[in-house]
């Protein structure tokens, strides 16, 4: 199933329309302390086309709206932070105007810093773009071992490993294949016997030498 496929498969009918409509009176009817519901409904009866309430999706080529209509779809479910479709609109548009294709062919530092040609730019745009790239790459790829260990660079994430201040392993310095399976092979190891991915990866990076298979070799398991 290539990545189209997987994507219409997991991202629900209501959520793949080109023009996404959110209900502007979820929520507020508390907020506003319980007015008549008859003049709270009729407050927002002439929103019109192209209202803060809607997202329109249209300008973006179709892998890329699926991507981002999955991921307003995760994030709705979640119900960790808000939809803002005004805010979500000038994202898409600057992905519009950035004539961005699929949040897949840029790395994650990217999407960290995305702005648009312009230099338009708003708080959360980076850490949506990212969580959204990085669900999409799970979506195509899966996650576990057999996803991530043929990386040169593991994503602890996805071996589901929280570390404040280690994230990733590299073995890009490793330039060998049999001494990077070797690191690889001891790292794993390492990692799936509880021991801290900070002292992991500090192990990777000072067995890189010319004599490290001898001590990978040494270390692993018989």
């Amino acid at each position: 199933m290539g990545l189209l496929e997987k994507l219409m498969a997991a991202t629900r009918p209501e959520f793949r329309q080109e023009d996404l409509a959110f209900d502007p009176r979820h929520g507020r009817w508390a907020a506003r302390g319980h007015p008549d519901v008859e003049e709270f409904a009729a407050s927002y009866e002439e929103i019109g086309p192209g209202g803060s309430e809607h997202i329109d999706l249209r300008q973006l080529s179709v892998q890329l709206r699926l991507e981002v209509q999955y991921a307003l779809q995760c994030r709705h479910d979640e119900a960790t932070k808000k939809i803002r479709p005004a805010w979500a609109q000038r994202l898409v548009n600057a992905l519009a105007d950035a004539q961005v294709r699929s949040l897949l062919d840029e790395p994650e530092e990217f999407w960290k810093t995305f702005h648009g040609p312009t230099g338009n730019s708003a708080t959360g745009w980076g850490t949506f773009l990212l969580g959204a790239r990085r669900r999409v790459e799970e979506l195509v790829h899966g996650r576990g071992w057999e996803a991530e260990y043929p990386r040169t660079v593991w994503r602890l994430r996805n071996f589901g490993i929280v570390h404040l201040h280690t994230s990733t392993i590299t073995f890009e310095k490793i330039t060998q294949p049999w001494l990077r399976d070797l690191a690889k092979r001891w790292a794993r190891w390492r990692l799936s016997g509880g021991i801290n991915a900070h002292t992991v990866r500090a192990g990777v990076r000072r067995r890189r030498p010319a004599r490290g298979h001898l001590t990978f070799l040494a270390l692993l398991p018989a």
